[in-house]
């Protein structure tokens, strides 16, 4: 019980905020309605990741079909590589 406490004296924004503002509400058994807000983020940036891997490590330019993975080195067209 006084860890809970400490917790709960804890405030502030944030995500440790609202992470253990729902933690706590589970662990009063109150149910709760999923939160969307996260998985919207995580896709975004799923998108910005995939834009930026599909795009070739010499010019820069998009890579939509067969090319060289360099692995740690880069996606390179098969023009652009020069292994």
């Amino acid at each position: 019980m006084a860890a809970l406490g400490a917790v709960e004296e804890q405030g502030g924004p944030g995500i440790v905020a609202y992470t253990r503002d729902r933690a706590i509400a589970l662990a009063r058994g109150e149910e709760l309605e999923p939160d969307t807000t996260l998985s919207d983020l995580y896709i975004a940036t799923l998108d910005q990741l995939n834009a930026i891997s599909s795009e070739c490590t010499r010019c820069r330019r998009p890579i939509s079909d067969a090319y060289v993975d360099a692995g740690p080195l880069g996606h390179y067209h098969k023009e652009c590589y020069r292994g």
